[in-house]
């Protein structure tokens, strides 16, 4: 798995689905039914089974993917951040071995790849302008991609500086990920 090679599985995640809590949850610091700043527990309740990987600097990662769609949900747990979401990412994957690996599958969910505003994956790039607009910022990527960066605001104090960056190629949405800072905070430079 390209993503995940230098990752240590610690295990596979599983928690009853309960999914009431999150989908009240509105704003634009939503993405799959579940809010930055949310507790990890209150992922789980969304994404049950997912597999958790630690990394050499601490952070941890949430991973499951539709199998039907190569759909890959990725939610991170940084070590600054600890027992909190701060990034989601959604995307297609690059092929199946994103999903299936040698050793199975990623487990596989059903859950809405979707943002709050309602930008999906394979949307045009034209639905991007029409639910936010003109980006603060736009990056070329090495391999034709272009990544549209928007600041966004929160609906609650549990996230600031929030930003969704939207992955465009072939003038469609292959990905998107929304991340923020936890208030009072402070990353590493």
């Amino acid at each position: 798995m390209k993503v995940l090679s230098t990752a240590l599985i610690l295990a596979v995640v599983g928690v009853s689905s309960s999914a009431k809590a999150a989908n009240a949850a509105k704003g634009d610091d939503v993405a799959a039914s579940v809010k930055l700043g949310s507790p990890v527990d209150q992922l789980l309740d969304v994404f049950s089974g997912m597999y958790a990987h630690l990394f050499p600097m601490r952070e941890i990662i949430y991973e499951a993917c539709d199998q039907k769609s190569l759909t890959v949900f990725t939610f991170t747990e940084e070590p600054w951040s600890r027992g909190r979401i701060t990034q989601i990412w959604i995307r297609k994957a690059e092929d199946k071995s994103v999903c299936r690996d040698e050793t199975g599958a990623l487990p596989d969910v059903k859950n809405e790849a979707i943002t709050a505003r309602g930008l999906r994956l394979d949307d045009p790039e034209s639905k991007v302008s029409a639910l936010y607009g003109k980006p603060n910022k736009i990056n070329q990527g090495a391999h034709g991609e272009k990544v549209l960066i928007y600041e966004l605001k929160p609906s609650g104090a549990k996230v600031e500086h929030i930003k969704l960056a939207v992955t465009i190629i072939g003038a469609k949405v292959n990905g998107f990920s929304l991340f923020g800072d936890m208030p009072g905070v402070k990353k590493p430079e």
